[in-house]
């Protein structure tokens, strides 16, 4: 998807940026003991849902003169999607980049949080990994201050046939890429990236999905 590039007036002092990945509905309920069994049931203090691309929430609520956040990514064309979507732009987020994906559901987990604070997940991968090269505005990538990536290693074939585009695009117009590897996945996911990796900057938040995005299968590499 190819357009000029938007007005950078109302995005604050530090202009655009743009954030690309996984974009899931969270259902959090606590405290969750244990899990009735049959057809029991609890009482819980507090049961709610949240757009778990929390990165670009948290940067659009910052003071004035934050970055304009314009996200990225693949989402249903259901309640779940609908509910993504308001949420975000609540909270000022460009959610104009999001793509619904006809006939799939929105990526959503269930988290029941236990009293000691532990968040066991029940996911459904979804539309996450349907997006594709045709999906991403690269003017408003080539327009931002910075391309933020999160969860790579959801989004399935496009991690290898539409990413690397984006993240050089945004690279030869002098922008930062680091990315934040979320969700364990299968190697297969980043066998055609791993090569010539395109990232200079980076994070996970697991080993598992270090070592999905890499290859590699120990922490103690220097190289």
């Amino acid at each position: 998807m190819a357009s000029e590039p938007r007005s950078t007036s109302g995005m604050g002092v530090l202009g655009q940026v743009t954030v690309l990945g996984a974009h899931i509905l969270d259902v959090l309920g606590r405290p969750v003991e244990s899990i009735p069994p049959g057809q029991g049931g609890a009482r819980l203090t507090e049961i709610r849902a949240t757009a778990a691309a929390r990165r670009p929430v948290r940067a659009s609520t910052s003071p004035s003169w934050a970055p304009r956040v314009f996200a990225i990514g693949a989402i249903g064309d259901d309640l779940l999607g609908d509910v993504v979507d308001a949420a975000m732009a609540r909270h000022g987020v460009d959610t104009g980049g999001l793509s619904r994906k006809s006939g799939a559901q929105t990526s959503a987990t269930i988290l029941p949080i236990r009293p000691n604070g532990e968040r066991p997940t029940l996911h459904v991968p979804g539309a996450t990994s349907l997006l594709t090269l045709a999906d991403v505005d690269l003017w408003r990538v080539r327009g931002s201050r910075a391309l933020l990536v999160g969860g790579p290693d959801a989004l399935g074939g496009f991690a290898r046939d539409g990413l690397p585009e984006v993240v050089a695009s945004a690279r030869e117009a002098g922008r930062s890429s680091p990315s934040t590897c979320c969700i364990p996945a299968a190697r297969v996911t980043w066998s055609g990236s791993r090569m010539s990796s395109p990232w200079p900057t980076g994070s996970c938040r697991t080993a598992t999905s270090f070592f999905a995005l890499t290859g590699r299968d120990d922490l103690t590499s220097g190289d």
